[in-house]
């Protein structure tokens, strides 16, 4: 997995835990539903990485390679 994707996974949890806050401070249930959308957003996005690296290291263990 390149660097600039573990990147923007980072940038999106900081996201999330900012609207994670503002509903606390403000009140506001949309700012609340948002954030419910973006925990679900993350947790997809991280299976997504996760099975992209397994199916990597599968292929890799597949063909034998030693040096990948």
């Amino acid at each position: 997995m390149p660097v600039t994707t573990y990147g923007a996974l980072a940038a999106n949890r900081v996201i999330a835990v900012a609207k994670f806050a503002a509903p606390a401070v403000t009140g506001s249930s949309s700012m609340l539903s948002e954030t419910r959308a973006r925990i679900m957003g993350e947790a997809a996005d991280a299976k997504v990485v996760r099975n992209v690296s397994d199916t990597a290291l599968r292929d890799r263990r597949s063909t034998g390679c030693r040096a990948c």
